[in-house]
């Protein structure tokens, strides 16, 4: 008997949070949906205002002018009135030459549209400028109106995901929950011991009607109940197995503990793989080991130079003849791997170790160990192997990432080619330059060596010159130089690095020469102690608006270098006067 848990299934707990999370999707793309539209709809209202504000001056400023010319006010206060009626005009005012003026309505002061039109009266064959007629209309009528339509289409669109939600919660009962929550107390007392299959489902499905998933589901447990049992017999089977086997991976730990403590001490003799040689009359003299990697048995005499017992690659053989007779002749030990061929015609690595044994100031014998490394130089190669397949797979990751956002960042170019709001293609500049920048920092890690760390120098390079590219018709006379250290930073200190980068240089080609034609802006990286850098923007503009506390601004820009600096656990500097100065001193490595 199996026992999988005492906790019993709470009926409907996949449907219940299948219906919040169809609700919390819906809704959010129902708000997201609702508030690109918003935008857009809001912004073809402003333009419908200005273009009906300019219908106004076309069909009505002869007219105006007429009055004015006439001097009657009481048809120009009649004029603005029809001018008022219009849907969100909010204030008109005809001022003659003379500095007279007379209006309809209340100024704005804050957010509003403003056209402000000449008044010419023809006289004699010539136009006389006779004064201006000012429309203003306010946007804060269009965004009540929208927002108002926003809610009533939200609630409707929510009301809507909501029935559907729980149609899905009670379907999904219907069809799936109760029989889920069968086969689960099923198979809580499931027994291995019983032969047939002991899943089923508490239904009888009509004459013809086709298996649906829940049958395919306990087709599938019980095929799977049947291999348990199956593997269970043949671990039964196999413990006597594995008992022996478990009994010589101790003896080879013990093999093992013995070679590493004879590597530590060449001197003892008699250990595994030992051997021992006298320098004068000459005997050699092996240990059991030995005679096994050389493929030999016993009987052999090691002093018996004659026959072939084997030897070293071709490669290795002078290195091993060298270090023995420097061994002999001048008491210099020795420590080799090589490869080498033994009598039966295997290819072995074997490590020698020798180490001399000076008596009256000469060497009279060497002593030392004669291992197989075989195993452990194919474990090494598979080793490599295994990395550089690694190395391959994280190159091509890097590849591929750095294609995708190329795409998108080709995507936010159409994009913005296509929007007329110069506000909306800022914004969709400053997030191809972000996308991009992160482009980068993979399409360096795919070009460089090191796949873990990132050259900071070529890095910065690049993501200065897009930047600049980006901006070169407004700022084609800006010097944008770069001095920077060779440092290296990981993915995770790269990544945000660029994007503040990106972010105040962009900044500076905005903002910061405002009037001016020409400019200059430096960007440094410089080491600062073993463990910190310094990431320095600085430009020689006009300075910071006065009045401005950079450290409480809520622009985005200044906002994601402020979040920034806190992911790279640094310290931002802020100083203004002759331009600015934005420093950034952070750790290269986690702390």
């Amino acid at each position: 008997m199996i026992d999988i848990g005492t906790r019993e299934p709470s009926g409907g707990s996949i449907a219940r949070r299948l219906f919040v999370r169809i609700l919390l999707l819906s809704l959010m793309a129902t708000v997201l949906i609702s508030a690109l539209q918003l935008y857009f709809r809001y912004h073809e209202k402003l333009e419908a205002i200005e273009q009906e504000i300019d219908r106004i001056q076309v069909s009505r400023s002869t007219s105006i002018a007429t009055h004015l010319w006439l001097a009657d006010e009481a048809l120009l206060q009649s004029d603005l009135e029809g001018i008022l009626n219009l849907p969100y005009i909010s204030f008109a005012e005809v001022e003659s030459v003379e500095g007279r003026k007379i209006a309809q309505g209340t100024p704005v002061a804050g957010d509003r549209i403003e056209r402000v039109y000449p008044l010419v009266f023809s006289h004699r064959g010539r136009e006389i400028a006779i004064g201006a007629l000012r429309i203003q209309a306010t946007p804060e009528a269009v965004r009540r109106e929208l927002l108002e339509e926003a809610v009533i289409l939200s609630l409707g669109e929510a009301s809507k995901i909501f029935v559907i939600g729980l149609l899905v919660f009670i379907l999904f009962q219907l069809e799936a929950g109760n029989h889920l929550r069968s086969l689960g107390l099923q198979a809580r007392s499931l027994d291995l011991e019983r032969p047939r299959p002991p899943f089923h489902l508490k239904r009888h499905p009509g004459a013809g009607k086709a298996a649906d998933e829940l049958d395919y589901l306990v087709s599938a447990l019980n095929v799977l109940y049947g291999s348990l049992r199956d593997t269970i017999e043949s671990l039964r089977r196999s413990n006597e197995q594995l008992d022996e086997e478990i009994r010589e991976r101790k003896r080879a730990d013990q093999q093992l503990l013995k070679a590493h403590a004879l590597l530590e001490k060449t001197q003892a003799i008699g250990k595994l793989g030992g051997w021992e040689y006298e320098v004068e009359p000459g005997r050699l003299s092996w240990t059991r080991e030995v005679y096994r990697i050389y493929g030999v048995g016993p009987e052999y005499d090691p002093s018996d130079v004659g026959r072939n017992i084997g030897f070293y690659a071709p490669e290795d053989s002078p290195v091993v003849d060298s270090s023995f007779r420097r061994a002999v002749k001048n008491g210099e030990p020795y420590d080799l791997e090589c490869r080498f061929t033994n009598a039966t015609g295997e290819d072995l690595w074997v490590r020698t170790i020798g180490n001399p044994v000076i008596e009256g100031g000469k060497v009279v014998r060497l002593v030392g160990t004669f291992m197989d490394i075989t195993e452990r130089k194919r474990a090494e190669e598979a080793l490599q192997s295994s990395l550089h397949e690694k190395e391959l797979l994280l190159k091509e990751v890097h590849h591929r990432v750095k294609n995708n956002l190329q795409v998108i960042s080709s995507l936010l170019s159409l994009q913005t080619g296509k929007i007329q709001s110069p506000e909306l293609q800022a914004f969709l500049r400053d997030t191809r330059n972000r996308v991009r920048a992160m482009a980068l920092l993979h399409e360096t890690l795919y070009r460089s060596g090191n796949l873990a760390r990132v050259s900071v120098p070529d890095y910065v390079k690049s993501i200065c010159e897009h930047v600049a590219q980006s901006y070169a018709s407004d700022a084609a006379s800006i010097r944008l130089r770069t001095e920077i250290s060779e440092v290296s930073l990981d993915l995770d200190r790269a990544i945000p690095a660029g994007l503040i980068i990106s972010e105040l240089v962009s900044n500076a080609l905005k903002h910061a020469f405002r009037g001016r034609r020409e400019g200059d802006i430096l960007v440094e990286l410089t080491g600062v102690d073993s463990g910190h850098v310094a990431l320095t923007v600085t430009d020689d503009g006009i300075g910071l608006p006065e009045g401005m506390d950079p450290n409480e601004s809520q622009t985005l820009g200044l906002l994601l270098v402020h979040t920034l600096t806190r992911q790279l656990g640094g310290k931002l500097t802020i100083r203004s006067g002759t331009g600015t100065a934005f420093e950034i001193v952070f750790p290269t490595h986690p702390v």
